[in-house]
């Protein structure tokens, strides 16, 4: 029960999916771990007030989180249509500490009111070789999945010597 501006007690009634989108980007905008939800004295809290409270598990916010990220997409897809000009991209590929390999794929542009725009197209787990044949084949599929060949300007590589041959190819 909650007490209302004029001053009469009323029951709330809580979205549970409003509540589960606010949990997802909770655990988007500070980098939190899935298991995040199921941290005991968290459920102890949201439970507290409110002990009817649905809580979410992390499969579940798995699965919201992926919902966010096609709803994005699509969005950005949509966004490709209203480039009136052309697009910059850069590849970025990495080695973390733990020797994962990863790629980068970022799309900068100028929007109509002449704001520079910068996107994360992909960004992915690169598993070896990181060979030029290969990053030739995951940019090129980075690219059909965006469908955006006919707007590209140019595409900015470092200086690492695969590279040579994934500009051939």
């Amino acid at each position: 029960m909650i007490v209302d501006r004029q001053g009469k007690l009323k029951a709330r009634k809580i979205d549970q999916m409003v509540s589960r989108e606010l949990c997802a980007n909770l655990i988007i905008q500070h980098d939190l771990p899935f298991n995040f939800v199921e941290y005991e004295a968290l459920r102890t809290w949201i439970t507290y007030p409110n002990p009817d409270a649905c809580l979410v598990s992390r499969n579940a916010l798995k699965s919201d989180l992926l919902k966010i990220h096609m709803k994005e997409n699509n969005m950005l897809n949509e966004g490709f249509r209203e480039i009136r000009n052309k697009i910059c991209l850069t590849s970025d590929l990495w080695t973390s500490l733990t020797s994962d390999g990863y790629i980068a794929l970022t799309m900068n542009y100028v929007d109509t009111n002449w704001k520079l725009c910068s996107k994360i197209l992909n960004f992915f787990h690169f598993h070896p070789p990181h060979t030029g044949f290969e990053l030739s084949n995951k940019i090129n599929g980075f690219l059909h999945e965006w469908e955006i060949q006919k707007i590209i300007f140019s595409l900015t590589l470092d200086n690492a010597s695969t590279n040579d041959v994934l500009i051939k190819l």
